[in-house]
C-alpha cells in the first residue's frame, strides 16, 4: 500500500505463467495490442531492457506510445544502471 503501483491484473498473471522465459512472455504481450493501454501511462516513464534483454528491440516502440516517455538500453554495470535511473527521476 502507498508505493504508486497498480496491482498486476489478471492478464498480466496469465502472460507471465503462460512462458518458461522471458522472450516468450514478450512475444506474447507483445502480440496483443498494447498500444491503448501504453498510451493510458499518463505519468513519467522510463522504458529501458538491457542489451541482451529480449525486450530491448521493442523498447523504442513501447516507448513511442507513451507520452513523453525515454527509451534506453541500461548499462551493463549496476552502479551505470543506478545513475541512468537517478539522472532519469532527477528530470
Amino acid at each position: 500500500a502507498g508505493h504508486g503501483c497498480a496491482p498486476v491484473d489478471d492478464a498480466a498473471h496469465r502472460y507471465l505463467e503462460a512462458h518458461a522465459n522471458y522472450a516468450g512472455t514478450y512475444r506474447t504481450l507483445f502480440a496483443d495490442d498494447l498500444g491503448k493501454r501504453l498510451a493510458a501511462i499518463d505519468r513519467p516513464t522510463l522504458v529501458c531492457a538491457a542489451e541482451n534483454d529480449p525486450f530491448a528491440r521493442f523498447c523504442d516502440s513501447a516507448a513511442s506510445a507513451i507520452a513523453g516517455a525515454t527509451s534506453a538500453i541500461a548499462p551493463t554495470a549496476w552502479v551505470d544502471r543506478a545513475v541512468m535511473i537517478r539522472d532519469f527521476l532527477a528530470d
